[in-house]
Formats: C-alpha cells, sequence, structure tokens
C-alpha cells in the first residue's frame, strides 16, 4: 500500500506539473472559448494562475480517489486542505517575491508553480496516513473552490490578486 501511494503521488506531482504548464496555453489554443476559461486562466492574474495547479489536481484527484482513496477515511477532505496549502504558497511566494524585488520576473512565477504543487503533494502524502474527518466536507470545499473559479472567472471583482498585474500597476 505504502508503495502504491508513493508512486500516486509522484505521478499526481507530474501530472499537476505538465498538465497544469499546458492549461496555461488552452484557453488562447481553443480561441477563447469561454467553457475552457472557466478552469484555465483567462488573464495574467494571481486568481487565474491559481487554476494552473487547481484544474488538473483535481482532475488527478477524482481518478485517484478510484485507485486509491476509497481505502481512506477524509481522502477528499485531505486532498482538499492540499490543494489550497499549494494555492496559498504560490499567491504568498509570488507576492513576497514582487514585494522585495519590486518587479515581475518568468523563472520566479514558474518556481512559485512548482513550489505550490510540491507543497500540496508532499502534504496529500504525508497527511493521508493519518486522515480523519468528512470527504464530503472535502467534496464541498472542492466544489465550492471549483464554482469559485467560474463565477471569478466570468465576473471578477474589481482589486487585488483578480486582476492583471498591469491593472494593479495602474490603479496604484
Amino acid at each position: 500500500m505504502k508503495k502504491q501511494r508513493i508512486c500516486s503521488t509522484w505521478l499526481g506531482l507530474l501530472w499537476v506539473i505538465f498538465v497544469g504548464t499546458l492549461l496555461h496555453f488552452v484557453y488562447g489554443w481553443t480561441g477563447e472559448n469561454r467553457v475552457v476559461g472557466l478552469y484555465a486562466p483567462v488573464s495574467e492574474s494571481s486568481w487565474e494562475h491559481l487554476k494552473l495547479l487547481f484544474t488538473p489536481f483535481l482532475i488527478y484527484t477524482i481518478a485517484e480517489y478510484f485507485w486509491l482513496g476509497k481505502q481512506y477515511r477524509g481522502y477528499l477532505l485531505v486532498r482538499a486542505e492540499g490543494v489550497w496549502l499549494g494555492m496559498l504558497t504560490i499567491l504568498s511566494s509570488f507576492y513576497t517575491y514582487q514585494g522585495i524585488l519590486g518587479f515581475h520576473c518568468l523563472p520566479l512565477d514558474i518556481l512559485t508553480f512548482l513550489a505550490g504543487a510540491g507543497v500540496c503533494a508532499r502534504f496529500c502524502h504525508r497527511r493521508l496516513e493519518r486522515a480523519q474527518g468528512s470527504n464530503w466536507l472535502g467534496l464541498a470545499i472542492l466544489a465550492a473552490t471549483l464554482l469559485a473559479f467560474g463565477v471569478f472567472s466570468e465576473a471578477p471583482p474589481q482589486f487585488g490578486m483578480f486582476l492583471p498585474p498591469d491593472a494593479v500597476a495602474l490603479i496604484q
């Protein structure tokens, strides 16, 4: 069982990195399809870039649930906590480095994504053996997050992380 979990963690991490990287371009490749834009980045805002982690992570979570997840109580709650921790890692790293440097740097943006994916994978792997809680609560958190991505893609609030960097600079 432990070897399966290790294998699944590595496969999941590679999946998230590969699919998340491709997802950055999918909205443009589909001619800016609105349905695709609900769950793939439609702008350069921090919020939109969290989809690079969340969407492939959610797809992998659904697949992994049928392979391993049913064996763990609280599997979906652990996964929801893990993806939120990964997204918070991305946001905190991004805003910290930008605050220190005072400018945007693509290689550091890529590293924030990789760090978020790594933190997410490690947390889920380590926490799964001790998983407690409700799968229903985890499902509700994942569903609410998915819904929020769709809603805020269509009607983003006009502040902070929901705005592209060039729009934020205009406000300041």
